[in-house]
């Protein structure tokens, strides 16, 4: 397996005396879909915030380990986080330096759950606002981005930064390319018949698949996702998994909470498990499967057997 585009090294976060996130390590790998797999009330919202720059942390570092050498400097500058652990090699390659919150939003577009913005706007205006935002962020100065890409605050942050192959380079990206995704998303997502509805009359689960597609829309390398699934039937979930197993295909890296491990185990190349603020375990189906002594097949079980 290739270096991680990721690597998060015992990461903590607290709200006084109670630890939401516990030295948390886990690596996130280019091209592939991760999955957060945790009962309700395991730190999985936590520790998604803390990984977007949403919330500060008391320890540990998040490091992305594709930048050149010539971007390390500029980051460490700008690096917030305390190592907690002296080692900065992470499977044998060196590791680029801790992120702080701003270079975080620059490289990971994050969608929280049970969001409803611009409930006044169409769909439509809403695609179209994502994809003339991002393309104005194309050129060498852009604005650090909320949870959806909204313009918070100027940064710099140079075409270089991003590894070569890495999902719609910056500056890479044409009006015609940007058309053209966009309605490879509007097609897989079935948004086609929503349009021209407002933003604030869709159903949960019309409102999820809008929102969705921003995300698939923006050029950050990594997306994250908190229960992309919540409040889609059946068949949508299978559709809606597919488009982004195309979507990560495609060469984007998705890490997902999923609350419903069957529907983690159809999607997802390797799984994260969640449980109390721990990791306790980390790997594909086969590599946690090994851990458990009854060898277990489904994932279910294997959760059960580690939590």
């Amino acid at each position: 397996m290739s270096p991680p585009l990721v690597s998060i090294d015992a990461l903590t976060k607290s709200y006084g005396r109670l630890t939401a996130v516990a030295d948390v390590s886990l690596s996130i790998h280019q091209g592939e879909v991760l999955g957060l797999i945790g009962p309700n009330g395991s730190g999985k919202t936590t520790l998604f915030e803390c990984i977007a720059g949403l919330l500060p942390y008391e320890a540990g570092t998040i490091r992305m380990n594709h930048l050149p050498a010539d971007a390390l400097s500029a980051f460490a500058q700008s690096a917030t986080a305390r190592p907690r652990r002296s080692s900065n090699r992470v499977g044998g390659a060196k590791a680029g330096p801790p992120l702080s919150s701003r270079d975080l939003a620059s490289q990971i577009f994050y969608l929280p759950d049970a969001i409803a913005p611009w409930p006044a706007q169409t769909v439509g205006w809403a695609l179209d606002f994502a994809i003339g935002f991002f393309g104005r962020r194309e050129s060498s100065s852009i604005r650090e981005a909320s949870p959806l890409g909204l313009p918070c605050t100027p940064t710099r942050s140079p075409r270089r930064w991003l590894a070569p192959g890495t999902w719609l380079a910056r500056g890479a990206r044409s009006r015609a390319a940007a058309g053209a995704l966009r309605d490879e998303v509007v097609a897989r997502l079935d948004l086609g018949p929503l349009l021209a509805s407002p933003m604030g009359r869709l159903s949960k689960g019309q409102r999820k698949r809008a929102v969705l597609a921003v995300g698939m829309l923006a050029p950050h390398p990594v997306l994250l996702a908190d229960e992309p699934f919540d409040g889609l039937d059946l068949r949508q979930t299978r559709e809606v998994g597919a488009a982004l197993r195309a979507h990560a295909a495609a060469g984007r890296t998705l890490f997902l909470s999923i609350h419903q491990i069957g529907d983690a185990a159809r999607i997802c190349d390797r799984f994260v498990l969640l449980s109390a603020g721990r990791v306790c375990g980390e790997g594909t189906l086969p590599e946690l499967a090994a851990r458990v002594s009854s060898n277990p097949s489904n994932l279910e079980d294997i959760f059960l057997a580690l939590t």
